[in-house]
């Protein structure tokens, strides 16, 4: 079914079975430009950005967006649309979904535009599962939305990663579970829901991203939170993948990469990222990034062509 256990291009083929609203999931990794085939999806199309920052192309409509690490970018059933890297470099989980009550079960998840393949169905509202994606079926985008820091997915897609690698007795719950997961915090994400009051790890995510030029102190990160160091940080790293003070380093990098882009001096912007001097900050850069910052300053100043815009 997989092409691949590692952490490469790979690729897992639906539908099956036991999960039948899923129709396709895989990592990606783009180093260089490439051109998508204009296509649509039964069900939403979800792309996870875990490493790198690009140029992407979706419709000739609206143009180019930049998407970056933690992003997460969402497609609609039924959108003609095409995926298209116009600079850049990235690493990306991309999956499908099927959240309605009508199911289809054809074993080519992207239709083609031009001649739309036959598809069959399947009506399916037995089973609990379905009737809570119907319930945030409702709720999701109807046009293409991207979404920017949502780094606490990033767990949950790891593991439906691994049990679709790694297949175990139950995988099928689990799988989706995780999946509504995602679905569920997209949703909260477009209602504004999540109050950082109630949830001790969004108070530290607010705090860091309020405080990411000074070193954050783990004592000070426990008050705020009202959790033990040791806890916190277990807990912050399993919902974003990094530990607080990398994320923290993420930020001020991210940070120093607007500052670049604006024309400002490497040197300048590594003072005012908080790097106590431009080396530091060129070495943490390009560990970050593969560039250092003077190329990407170089690189991110070129004009967009005109059959590109």
């Amino acid at each position: 079914m997989v092409s691949s256990p590692a952490m490469k291009d790979w690729l897992a083929h639906f539908p099956l079975d036991d999960m039948p609203r899923l129709t396709h999931i895989g990592y990606r990794a783009h180093q260089s430009p490439h051109i998508g085939k204009l296509h649509t999806h039964f069900g939403y199309e979800i792309k996870l950005i875990m490493k790198g920052h690009a140029v992407l192309q979706l419709t000739g409509e609206k143009g180019s967006i930049r998407v970056r690490e933690g992003d997460i970018l969402i497609v609609p059933p039924g959108f003609v649309h095409w995926s298209t890297m116009r600079s850049g470099a990235l690493s990306y989980y991309w999956f499908g979904v099927q959240t309605g009550t009508i199911v289809s079960r054809s074993s080519t998840s992207e239709q083609p535009v031009v001649k739309r393949r036959k598809r069959t169905t399947d009506i399916v509202e037995e089973r609990s599962s379905d009737r809570m994606f119907a319930s945030l079926n409702k709720q999701l985008p109807t046009q293409w939305t991207l979404f920017r820091d949502m780094h606490d997915l990033n767990a949950p897609m790891r593991s439906i990663h691994d049990e679709i690698v790694y297949p175990r007795a139950a995988n099928a719950v689990i799988v989706y579970a995780q999946t509504m997961e995602i679905l569920a915090r997209i949703v909260r994400r477009m209602t504004r829901e999540e109050s950082p009051d109630n949830d001790p790890i969004r108070r530290i995510e607010h705090y860091l991203t309020a405080h990411y030029l000074e070193t954050p102190a783990l004592g000070k990160l426990a008050a705020v939170s009202g959790l033990n160091q040791s806890y916190l940080c277990r807990i912050f790293k399993w919902r974003f993948g990094v530990s607080p003070i990398a994320y923290a380093n993420r930020l001020r990098l991210r940070h120093g990469m607007s500052l670049l882009s604006s024309g400002m001096s490497v040197t300048e912007a590594a003072r005012l990222c908080g790097y106590g001097n431009a080396l530091h900050f060129s070495a943490a850069f390009k560990k970050k990034t593969g560039s250092s910052p003077s190329l990407y300053k170089k690189n991110i100043g070129r004009p967009t062509p005109r059959s590109e815009q």
